[in-house]
């Protein structure tokens, strides 16, 4: 998001010398740590998630949630597999984000890692949850039993990614316009 924040300040502005505004300066001067940051969340989930994975918890994610050696139904697999994409994707990210990786990386190998490759990493991610919750959010009936009328975790958790993507798509669409 601050890379892209930066990206549409030089649109706005693109024969100006004036500087960038100062949070985004700061924002932008954030990025990696708050990268590394998330990367050590996404390992957390990670492992918590692996203690927890069964039918006992994630019933919907199988065929036959009462029987202990069910087979996972195509929305765990499905969420399971975008998790583990998504999941190496954040891991090169925070790899190449090292001192001695990213010093020897060229401007090349640079971009596409931390620019298709994390796009990627972050689409994963969202579908990875998105999989999980889609039928209760486009069913009337699971939307009358939401509590207090709140939507599910995983509607909240992917408004925010999601966006993110959406105005990337806008920003490639108009940046080639321009």
């Amino acid at each position: 998001l601050p890379g892209m924040m930066a990206h549409i300040d030089k649109a706005l502005h693109p024969n100006s010398l004036r500087n960038k505004p100062k949070w985004l300066v700061t924002f932008l001067n954030m990025r990696k740590h708050l990268g590394l940051l998330s990367l050590w969340f996404l390992l957390i989930h990670v492992l918590m998630s692996a203690l927890l994975v069964g039918p006992q918890y994630y019933a919907k994610f199988y065929v036959d949630p009462k029987d202990a050696l069910s087979r996972m139904n195509l929305k765990g697999e499905s969420s399971l597999f975008l998790g583990i994409l998504g999941t190496g994707l954040y891991t090169i990210m925070g790899i190449c984000s090292l001192p001695p990786i990213a010093e020897t990386m060229t401007h090349r190998q640079w971009h596409l890692i931390f620019g298709p490759l994390a796009w990627m990493a972050l689409i994963c991610g969202t579908l990875h949850v998105a999989v999980q919750g889609i039928n209760a959010w486009a069913n009337p009936a699971s939307q009358a039993k939401w509590p207090w009328g709140i939507p599910p975790i995983t509607l909240i958790s992917v408004l925010f990614p999601f966006g993110v993507i959406v105005l990337k798509i806008f920003q490639v669409i108009f940046g080639y316009v321009m």
